[in-house]
């Protein structure tokens, strides 16, 4: 990847993540991208997390669950279009296997729906 690419990347999620805070699954997304691409260090940041406390005040350990809960989403969209609402929703299913969210979570939608 270019270092033009990527601070032109870096920029797009950076804008979204800052509009759509409450929007677990695209901002966890966007992070997990911005983590594993190590995008972050274009900006001077040495770690992802000094660079979500400073960009937006955001802890790590919150980083991380939207991370995680956006992973959750993936697992589980396969399975039918009614997914997780909140990233709380999403989180207690991060305990579990993707095959065990899919039972779970398939459990959840049919009791809601009859």
């Amino acid at each position: 990847m270019t270092d033009n690419y990527l601070m032109t990347e870096l920029q797009v999620r950076k804008e979204r993540i800052t509009k759509n805070l409450k929007t677990f699954y695209e901002v966890g997304a966007d992070l997990m991208w911005i983590k594993d691409s190590g995008a972050y260090k274009e900006e001077g940041f040495k770690t992802f997390e000094k660079f979500c406390q400073e960009t937006w005040g955001m802890e790590r350990r919150h980083a991380y669950r939207l991370i995680d809960a956006s992973k959750v989403q993936d697992n589980l969209c396969p399975i039918g279009h009614i997914l997780p609402e909140t990233e709380s929703q999403a989180r207690i299913l991060t305990k579990f296997n993707d095959d065990d969210q899919r039972t779970i979570w398939g459990k959840v939608i049919n009791k809601n729906v009859h």
